[in-house]
């Protein structure tokens, strides 16, 4: 699972990335954490309020910051989901 912040740096900001890797550490998961503060790139990614959270490369939220709760919500349904594909295509080969 690739997670990838699109932030300005503001103290919202980093309050939100500390509780996206809380929610990473309470569900035991490792996924690879990209912060990024390049305007750019949150206009190429259709982020036009940070912070930016793009999970496997899909714009899941942008300009709030949920609860815990909600967040962990988000991952583990995103890490099922992945999990599910996976195994699908490994039935396919």
């Amino acid at each position: 699972m690739v997670i990838k912040i699109l932030h300005q740096g503001t103290l919202e900001d980093k309050s939100f990335i500390r509780l996206i890797k809380s929610a990473c550490r309470s569900l035991k998961i490792r996924p690879q954490i990209i912060l990024s503060e390049d305007i750019n790139e949150m206009l190429d990614n259709g982020v036009l309020l940070s912070p930016g959270l793009i999970i496997n490369d899909k714009l899941i939220m942008q300009g709030r910051k949920p609860n815990l709760q909600k967040i962990q919500d988000i991952l583990f349904h995103t890490k099922r989901k992945s999990e599910i594909t996976y195994s699908n295509k490994r039935q396919l080969v």
